[in-house]
């Protein structure tokens, strides 16, 4: 949840001066977009399918169309639709910000800290609080005698006013509890996932946090050429891994970084994706068997998987049919193309631009400590480093913890204010349980 606000409102920084920028950036909406990017899980606080449902264009497609429909005419000036049109951004932030991170992140920490990264949600939340003082103010406000009528007019499943506030209640309580004493679970999670711990916030590492952010600002864009009538379905990819004209890429079929992830602009329609509109192709433009599938029934997110190893020094390209359909309705209509090329053999480098820094490879495991910053040891406080190397002023205290609790990350268990890190787990997946379809997938 802390995450899910944080992109928000660090991709209002990224919109140009204009229109939407004029509506995300307005204080009297910020909490409008922060409560809008913790809607789609507040539905799992209460196990209702509307948590589900919110996460992807089932929800975000007709909600644009709505709000096209009644406020376009006036150019969203009015502070209805302007209300409409932040809560509308806040929910795409969360939408877009999951499929990144799930499909980017998440199995390389699989990967790398050889865990189901299954407590990764919370961990990374937690770690971007204590390392870069992070809150959230979003309190739950879903006006929950609105919300009932619009999830009709765009068919989503019917909510209640009664299970709104309870959805509300369950999700701010759980952030502020979790924005308070997360710094409990810290080094736990830390030393469970060292990989994850040093690399969420590294640009070179695909799904990164900042990353996020610009994913999520350009799905802004495309969602407001949709509301103002300028957008075409026939944009480009968002986000891509490789990136266009990347070198050095991984052969290894079994390796993650071999694993070619593409993010389009439009959610895809289901059974769209598939493997004639969907294609990697070899220097010859021959098609490369592959395993082609999409995350989500709607989601924005394809994934190519090479069924054996890729050759190396080769230029490879991934094309993206015109035939691919989005969730709206049409096909894109235009076909797009991302190339890239493979490493060199390791008995041959000097023919290849050299290595930026060694990616970890399943041969090659990353070289992580898992150790987390210390304490410090006088006042028992938590201690980080900035981006830039260089200790904050005045040592960016954190967390207040026991002296005795000796760089353990947590409070004294005798410290009555404080809950176990056990206790906070509890509670928070009690509250916050997401289901994992997505992730299995």
């Amino acid at each position: 949840m802390v995450t899910h606000v944080w992109v928000a409102e660090q991709a209002i920084e990224a919109i140009a001066p204009g229109p939407l920028r004029d509506i995300v950036a307005d204080p009297a909406l910020r909490a409008v977009i922060e409560n809008g990017a913790i809607y789609p899980d507040s539905g799992y606080a209460v196990q209702h399918p509307y948590g589900e449902w919110a996460h992807w264009e089932t929800w975000l497609e007709p909600y644009a169309r709505w709000i096209a429909e009644r406020y376009r005419g006036e150019g969203f000036r009015s502070p209805e639709a302007r209300r409409h049109v932040a809560f509308l951004m806040g929910c795409a932030a969360h939408a877009m910000t999951d499929q990144s991170f799930d499909q980017y992140f998440v199995p390389r920490a699989r990967q790398y800290d050889r865990s189901n990264a299954d407590d990764l949600d919370m961990s990374s939340d937690v770690w971007l609080v204590v390392e870069h003082h992070v809150t959230s103010s979003a309190d739950g406000q879903f006006w929950f005698d609105e919300m009932p009528s619009l999830h009709a007019a765009t068919r989503g499943p019917a909510v209640t006013p009664m299970v709104l506030r309870e959805a509300a209640s369950r999700t701010a309580s759980a952030t502020r509890f979790l924005v308070r004493y997360g710094y409990t679970l810290y080094t736990q999670r830390w030393r469970q996932m060292p990989w994850s711990a040093s690399h969420y916030f590294d640009p070179d590492t695909p799904g990164n946090y900042p990353s996020l952010v610009a994913i999520t600002a350009a799905y802004w864009r495309s969602l407001w050429g949709r509301l103002d009538g300028t957008g075409r379905p026939d944009e480009p990819p968002i986000a891509s891994w490789p990136r266009e004209g990347q070198t050095n890429f991984s052969v290894d079929a079994g390796d993650i970084e071999t694993r070619l992830v593409v993010t389009t602009a439009w959610g895809l329609a289901p059974g769209a994706v598939n493997a004639d509109t969907v294609r990697l192709l070899d220097p010859d433009m021959q098609p490369v068997a592959v395993a082609v599938s999409r995350y989500g029934d709607e989601g924005n997110t394809i994934m190519v998987r090479p069924n054996a190893d890729l050759r190396y020094h080769t230029r490879y390209t991934l094309e993206l049919s015109p035939r691919l359909r989005t969730y709206a309705g049409p096909e894109t209509g235009r076909a797009h193309q991302i190339h890239f090329q493979t490493r060199c053999a390791p008995e041959r480098l000097s023919e290849c631009e050299p290595l930026a820094t060694p990616r970890p490879t399943l041969a090659d495991p990353p070289v992580a400590t898992p150790r987390p910053p210390m304490l410090d040891a006088g006042t028992g406080l938590v201690t980080v480093v900035d981006d830039a190397g260089a200790a904050p002023p005045d040592g960016a205290l954190v967390a207040p913890t026991s002296a005795a609790a000796s760089g353990c990350g947590c409070r004294s268990a005798a410290t009555p204010t404080s809950p176990s890190s056990g206790g906070l787990g509890a509670l928070a997946m009690l509250l916050w349980r997401r289901t994992r379809r997505r992730r299995a997938q």
